[in-house]
């Protein structure tokens, strides 16, 4: 894990922005605690504390969605053949033709840092305000989130990036990007959950696709389990259509009210329903929209909504642009 001091941390700034592809980190003070304490204490704990915090939470998460895929579905259906999407239909990710600087594990801790142009072997770790991340591909096999955003984090940005947790090779209950910020262009792969957002997170023009992980992996493109608010999907592609459960979208309650979740103008395909909005776990509030999605049907439904409150309209089918009731 390579983090620069405070000491050196201007001259080194200066030094690495002059070049063409290169990354900018110096040591600063940490922000404060996670935003919402209780709520999964795995994602933070995971670089805590030799991960017992971490674990226990990854199995309550495995053990919910579980029950949200196998609950009321006990018959073997046949899987239905779907329009998988391709890099065609999303251009996230590293652009084509770009060369990249070897890197280790990085931790960002230096206000207003750059990253560019790195091929990340390890984590990346994200500790201070206004970071922006581009053009860089991070791969790690060996890590509970392959992308940390702290919680206390503002004005993070990660654009044209690439992230894989190298599928069965990889941790069991892997996320691509853990945290707030704003992910455009993010392309991610090969984990078990794609991205976790924290509260203010936008996601737009990205691309969630051939998830894998160990274990016995409940998939999701995008996690929401509550304590959160202020999520917006857009313009993205989210694609299990090799999956048959989870889900392109999960929305729920599970560690608390989620409000103001907006998924809109996506194409989202596949898993056991497509998208979730899933009130079901306790009395905390559930506001979720989704508008003007196309949406390839999942092996039991295109949607599971229950207990919460949603905003459902200009949905179509992938396959026909039926309108979705």
């Amino acid at each position: 894990m390579k983090t620069l001091s405070r000491a050196r941390g201007t001259v080194a700034l200066t030094a690495i922005l002059t070049l063409p592809l290169a990354a900018a980190t110096a040591a600063h003070a940490s922000p404060a605690g996670a935003k919402h304490p209780g709520h999964k204490a795995g994602h933070h704990a995971a670089h805590k504390a030799g991960h017992k915090a971490g674990a226990k939470a990854a199995e309550r998460r495995r053990h919910h969605k579980h029950r949200h895929a196998h609950r009321h579905h006990k018959k073997a259906h046949p899987k239905k053949v779907r329009s998988a999407a391709t890099r065609a239909d999303v251009l996230a990710g590293v652009p084509a033709g770009t060369t990249l600087k070897p890197s280790g594990s990085l931790t960002i801790t230096t206000p207003g840092a750059t990253v560019n142009g790195l091929d990340i072997k390890g984590t990346l770790t994200i500790k201070a305000n206004n970071v922006t991340v581009r053009n860089t591909r991070v791969t790690s096999g060996t890590a509970y989130n392959v992308v940390t955003v702290a919680d206390g984090a503002t004005g993070v940005t990660l654009d044209h990036v690439t992230i894989n947790g190298t599928g069965l090779n990889g941790t069991a209950g892997a996320n691509g990007t853990y945290g707030p910020g704003t992910y455009n262009a993010v392309e991610v792969t090969g984990v078990e959950n794609g991205f976790v957002p924290s509260s203010g997170a936008t996601i737009t023009n990205s691309w969630v696709h051939h998830l894998a992980s160990p274990g016995s992996p409940h998939y999701d493109g995008v996690q929401i389990d509550g304590a959160r608010s202020n999520i917006t999907l857009t313009n993205s592609t989210i694609d299990l259509s090799d999956q048959t459960q989870t889900s392109a979208v999960m929305v729920d309650n599970y560690f608390g009210a989620a409000t103001n979740i907006v998924v809109s103008g996506n194409r989202l395909l596949g898993a056991g329903y497509t998208v979730y909005a899933d009130g079901q776990f306790n009395n905390s509030p559930l506001t979720v929209t989704y508008a003007n999605n196309r949406i390839g049907q999942g092996r039991w439904g295109y949607s599971l909504r229950r207990g919460a409150t949603v905003t459902w309209s200009g949905n179509t089918d992938d396959k026909t642009g039926q309108p979705i009731s």
